[in-house]
């Protein structure tokens, strides 16, 4: 049993099948893309009025496209990760002299100084500026991440879009044929 097996697996390999061997038909050849309001091919008044009405009013749609809207920014926020990071902060303050603590109360001026001033004014200014080296390229990695998801959900909007669009021209065109079947057309 076992020679036969052995004898079966030593016999010339079969032809390697590759992508060329496969039909036309079964490999895609491009990117299928819907663009725009397609609907409006067909040139009916009737379908192009509610299809608008029926994607302003899905909210279906509208989560879609806020996904999509919360993905780009993300994309933003991760690329901020790779930009140096500049702030400045700043404060002023006035108080009365009085309030600086101990005083040399009671001691006169002395002839010819001026009086002491009433109120007192202190500022301070800082600017900092950072720059996160990305020596591992986490930042990197978690940008392309970030932009891939945002690639994502605009190809789930889209798709949204064209599985609700077509729903509602097959229920609009199911109409119209359901009139003519009946003679109300």
């Amino acid at each position: 049993m076992i020679a036969l097996l052995a004898l079966a697996l030593a016999g010339p390999l079969d032809e390697k099948v590759g992508p060329d061997a496969l039909p036309a038909w079964a490999t895609p050849s491009g990117e299928a893309r819907v663009e725009g309001a397609w609907w409006v091919t067909f040139g009916d008044p009737g379908l192009t009025q509610i299809m608008g009405a029926a994607l302003a009013s899905n909210r279906d749609l509208r989560a879609a496209f806020a996904r999509a809207e919360a993905s780009h920014s993300q994309v933003q926020g991760s690329a901020s990760a790779l930009m140096p990071r500049v702030t400045f902060d700043a404060n002023a303050s006035v108080a009365p002299t009085a309030s600086r603590g101990f005083q040399f109360g009671g001691i006169p001026t002395l002839p010819g100084q001026p009086e002491p001033p009433k109120t007192y004014t202190t500022g301070q200014a800082a600017l900092n500026a950072s720059w996160d080296v990305d020596l591992f390229l986490r930042n990197q990695q978690t940008l392309a991440a970030s932009r891939h998801d945002a690639r994502a959900a605009d190809g789930d909007r889209d798709a949204a879009v064209l599985a609700f669009a077509t729903r509602v021209a097959e229920g609009y065109f199911d109409v119209i044929a359901s009139r003519l079947r009946v003679g109300i057309v």
